[in-house]
């Protein structure tokens, strides 16, 4: 009977010391692992694949980088809407205008980055017309007056007929005046305007006006 005992208890010792060596070695690993041990190298496929997958950007900071834009789609609707400076637009018409050029300069560039088109290839620019009438100096659509000479410079004089002209007309309660100045020439001023050649009068009425006091000097 004691015998017996004894081999039972023997063999709940073999079990306990089995198990605590099958603990301590578990334990072992998941230190070892935990200390950053060197793993097995990859297997070729592995390597493959990693070598052939598109290569990624790391994430981004704002630091170096600038958010655009960001695109969303309504479920029910399948509308797509453009969030832009944290606002949510359903049509460019309540964009700004430096918002829009900034989407139409991103999604050109978002075109040749999904390669939709090649960039256009380089214009020559066009040859320069020739001058316009309207746009080169007053001195040098002026022909010299006959004889007898007239009073004042030709300046004065082509303002004096243009004064006449705005009399009678829809004008005549506008101050339109051409200024001979020593350093830009030949000026004219609508109001408190100035502007350094007839072209550049955005009212075409007065343009008009003052294209015609020039006619009528030179006839």
């Amino acid at each position: 009977m004691q015998q017996v005992l004894l081999l039972i208890l023997v063999g709940i010792l073999g079990f306990l010391l089995g198990a605590l060596v099958v603990w301590l070695w578990g334990e072992r690993e998941r230190r070892s692992a935990a200390a950053g041990e060197p793993t097995a190298p990859p297997s070729k496929t592995e390597t493959a694949s990693s070598t052939a997958a598109p290569s990624r950007q790391p994430p981004f900071s704002d630091a170096s980088h600038v958010f655009v834009t960001r695109l969303w789609r309504d479920r029910s609707t399948g509308q797509l809407l453009v969030e832009v400076d944290g606002m949510l637009h359903a049509t460019p018409d309540t964009l700004t205008d430096e918002q829009r050029q900034r989407l139409c300069t991103a999604a050109e560039t978002w075109s040749l980055w999904l390669g939709l088109h090649s960039p256009n290839p380089p214009v020559s620019p066009p040859p320069p017309a020739p001058p316009s009438v309207f746009t080169v100096p007053i001195e040098t659509l002026i022909t010299p007056p006959a004889e007898p000479p007239r009073e004042g410079s030709i300046v004065e004089q082509i303002d004096a007929i243009l004064q006449e002209l705005l009399a009678t007309s829809p004008y005549a309660d506008r101050r339109v005046r051409l200024v001979e100045e020593p350093q830009h020439g030949v000026v004219v001023w609508v109001g408190l305007e100035r502007y350094g050649s007839i072209d550049d009068v955005p009212d075409e009425g007065i343009r008009a006006l003052i294209q015609e006091a020039v006619r009528r000097w030179e006839g």
